[in-house]
């Protein structure tokens, strides 16, 4: 393992310019601004070689990178970046799009088109294998950014990389590493040329299972006061228009179904012992249900008497 930053032993005032210089030579040149620059900033950089692949691990605080046009044609990438943040959101645009990666969600970054990127910090971990040994047209990564939600080799790919890093200095001393790295070359050019990203559009998924991982997105992400279809569709690298033409196809109402399950966590809620203390006002707000009348309208609607008739009988039961 080397060491790129470790800025225990680099002064307080120094430490977010060395943290962009960094994390410029461990991915590629680009402008970078450190969220926080004050005395508290810290990072630390590890990597590993195993034979053509590099495997990075970043710890930092928050920081914005932009790669623009230009710096691209004075440094141009040699390798396809494929990257997991392990804690925190990554707000990534590039080109005509805009993606919101959630932590766990694998990324391919294209260092050649111009990007930028908002982290908030925490760790993410990449993984660089040469272009010139992929040996993928360019208009090939390209399509594949964005579209990895729908191949079923998204989830497998983002799961090697995170055993790989657990176990990474093993793998570097091993005498086999070289043929390890050949063999992650092959596993990235195998998920960016599968049909499911070549195609881009989400029809090689079945509907059936993308419209599973919409609604576990958002049974997930019921108390987050942002939930909505712009972001749902973000987090699944779809467009709004067919986030709609896939609830319209499965027979529901997005925004009804959220309520209702909403709905659901609050009448949970009133009759557990954890959040007895809790008023029901407090209980509905967490989950997204801002206005009283309406929230007792739509909670009586749904199960046939009103939050506290529902609470008292709870609490009755317990007696």
């Amino acid at each position: 393992m080397a060491i790129l930053l470790d800025t225990l032993s680099v002064e307080p005032g120094d430490r977010a310019e060395v943290i962009a210089t960094a994390v410029q030579q461990a991915t590629a040149p680009a402008q970078i601004v450190v969220s926080d620059s004050g005395p508290a900033v810290s990072g630390r950089i590890e990597a590993w070689q195993f034979g053509s692949t590099d495997l990075r691990r970043i710890q930092t605080g928050g920081y914005v990178v932009r790669r623009t046009a230009r710096l691209i044609r004075v440094a141009p990438a040699p390798c396809l970046m494929i990257f997991v943040s392990s804690v925190s959101t990554i707000r990534w645009r590039q080109g005509d799009g805009q993606y919101e990666i959630e932590p766990g969600q694998l990324y391919v970054a294209d260092l050649n088109q111009p990007f930028e990127g908002d982290w908030r910090g925490g760790e993410v971990l990449t993984m660089q294998v040469p272009l010139e040994l992929l040996g993928v047209p360019v208009e090939t990564i390209r399509r594949a950014v964005g579209a990895l939600s729908v191949s079923p080799m998204q989830r497998l790919v983002a799961t090697h990389i995170s055993l790989m890093a657990s176990t990474a200095d093993a793998i570097e001393a091993d005498p086999a590493a070289r043929d390890f790295g050949d063999a992650c070359v092959d596993l990235a050019r195998a998920l960016i040329s599968s049909d499911a990203v070549r195609k881009g559009d989400g029809t090689v998924l079945p509907a059936e299972l993308l419209v599973s991982q919409i609604r576990d997105y958002v049974r997930s992400h019921l108390i987050d006061p942002d939930l909505s279809p712009a972001r749902i569709a973000r987090a699944h690298h779809i467009s709004v228009r067919y986030l709609y033409k896939l609830c319209a196809e499965a027979n529901f109402s997005l925004h009804q179904w959220i309520i209702s399950q909403r709905l659901v966590q609050v009448h949970r809620a009133l009759t557990s012992p954890r959040d007895s203390h809790r008023p029901i006002a407090v209980i509905a707000q967490q989950y997204g249900f801002r206005d009283p009348s309406h929230f007792s309208r739509s909670f009586r609607s749904a199960f046939g008497m009103t939050p506290r008739e529902w609470r008292r009988m709870g609490q009755e039961a317990m007696l």
